[in-house]
């Protein structure tokens, strides 16, 4: 997955992955995952590896890999994936650090995707 030259090799990796229903994902095969989620230079096989960490239980790692995408990732669909996970984590009970709150605030204001934008301030609400 993180030595394959071809894209197309590492996509198939990931959703190999993806699509095993009892696959066990051990702290190798995460970290993996979050450091195609970081430097992968195809946006497609960043896409994928996200969508397998979604999977995943959350945990402060996972939850970095998508502040990470939401704040450096220069494709949009990528940053609301990660927002949308985010989102779904905390309606799911995990909650912000005072600097994440101002990530988000951050976003609201100068995110150049409206999506973003609306769903930081819906994140927010929640918070307050």
């Amino acid at each position: 997955m993180l030595n394959a030259q071809n894209p197309g090799s590492r996509l198939n990796s990931i959703n190999a992955m993806n699509s095993e229903k009892t696959f066990k994902f051990d702290s190798d095969v995460k970290s993996a995952l979050i450091t195609v989620v970081m430097t992968d230079k195809n946006p497609g096989v960043r896409r994928e590896a996200l969508k397998v960490l979604k999977k995943l239980p959350f945990d402060d790692r996972i939850k970095l890999a998508f502040l990470y995408v939401l704040t450096n990732d220069s494709v949009s669909g990528l940053r609301i994936e990660a927002i949308n996970a985010l989102a779904d984590a905390a309606n799911n009970g995990n909650k912000l650090n005072d600097s994440e709150v101002d990530l988000f605030k951050n976003k609201l204001r100068m995110d150049d995707n409206n999506y973003i934008r609306y769903k930081s301030k819906t994140i927010l609400q929640e918070y307050n």
